[in-house]
Formats: structure tokens, sequence, C-alpha cells
């Protein structure tokens, strides 16, 4: 988890919600691992030494869940970091794929999709740590297989990585729009922060959301 910096979902004590963030370092002599700063800001700050946390993770379809302790926190610059007790034992369960946030068509987020020969837009669907689904109109064109640079234009932090085309599936409407899964490649940590940024924001405005319709 910690070299393909695979973002992570952390559960604080008698704090409601969930805070993203990612693994960065481990160190055996001393028992301990390193996490980036929680996201959003109320996580970090609600952040005490010696309180015990849950951490979740996916690993290529496999789920990852084990218990630790703050054992120190690192102030910024530039972003701040935690101290963690090497856990003593990890859960695993199986999935099928990674967890992926759905993404509203009223956000109209493009798209675009290149390689040789191959020129495409579409808008986003979902989107997770490793992979994301697009909608098209001409997605007959693009052979499944097909490695394309993928452009994403996330609100503020527009992303650029490698993809595979793994698996199409036209709409059941029959809106004359097919879905295309893709998996990233490539990404580099700072484009795993902009998404566990984005999906973290858009997870927190759909709770938001619901709350308001069952108020």
């Amino acid at each position: 988890m910690i070299r393909d910096k695979v973002p992570i979902t952390v559960m604080l004590p008698e704090r409601e919600g969930f805070f993203s963030s990612l693994l960065l370092d481990s160190d055996r002599e001393d028992g301990s691992l390193l996490a980036d700063e929680l996201f959003p800001a109320r996580g970090h700050q609600a952040v005490e030494p010696g309180m015990e946390i849950r951490v979740l993770g996916n690993l290529d379809g496999i789920e990852v869940r084990f218990r630790s302790r703050v054992i120190k926190i690192h102030a910024p610059p530039p972003a701040a970091s935690y101290s963690l007790a090497m856990p003593t034992a990890l859960d695993y369960k199986q999935r099928r794929n990674a967890f992926r946030v759905p993404v509203s068509p009223a956000s109209a987020i493009p798209v675009h999709l290149r390689a040789e020969g191959f020129n495409a837009k579409g808008t986003l669907t979902d989107i997770s740590h490793n992979g994301l689904r697009v909608a098209m109109r001409n997605a007959s064109s693009v052979p499944m297989g097909t490695e394309l640079l993928c452009e994403i234009e996330l609100p503020n932090d527009p992303i650029s990585a490698k993809a595979e085309a793994r698996h199409s599936e036209p709409d059941r409407r029959g809106l004359g729009v097919v879905y295309v899964g893709f998996r990233f490649l490539e990404l580099n940590r700072e484009h795993q922060r902009t998404i566990n940024r984005f999906t973290a924001n858009l997870q927190r405005d759909q709770l938001r959301a619901r709350r308001m319709f069952h108020s």
C-alpha cells in the first residue's frame, strides 16, 4: 500500500464521518508507519497523540483493515503527517473492484482521451484511485486494451495520466451513450492526492444533500 501510494480511509473515535490520507513510509526498526495529513481538515484538528484509530484501504481489489495508534504528530511545512504504531494484525477481504465514487452528470467534468491517431472526449461518471468510467458517444472507436493519455478536468486540479481501456457498456435507456471503464497505469503521488481530495469533497457533498433531503 505504501509502494503503490494507495489512499486510505481513517476513522477516528467519537468522530462522525471518514477521513482520507495516504501511507507514506514505514520503519520496521521502530515499528511505525508514516501517514499523510487527514482530509478534510477537521480530521487533522481532531487527531491527538495516543489516539486509537481504524484504517481501511484497498489494494488490487483486496480490502485491508487494521487498527493503529497515533504515536506523534509532525507539523507542517508543507503538510502535517503522523507516526502510527505498526498494526499487530490485518484483516483482508477480497473485493471485485475498488470503490468508485459516482459523479453527477450535472458536474459535466470533461475527460480527454489521446493516443496515436486517436482523439476523443467524454464525461466523467465515476472515479477511484485505480480507474474511472467515462460516458462517450463515439466509444466504438476505443478498442479494449488500448493505452491512452487520459486528461481529467477536475475542478481546480486537472490531472493527466496513462490509462488502459478495460470494458464498455451501452446505456440501457437508449440515449446513444456508451460507458467505457479505464484502469490507471501510472498515477503519481500528487495525482493520488488530487483524486483523494476530489472524492472526499464529492462524498461530503453527497452526504449533505442526502441529509437535506431527509430533514
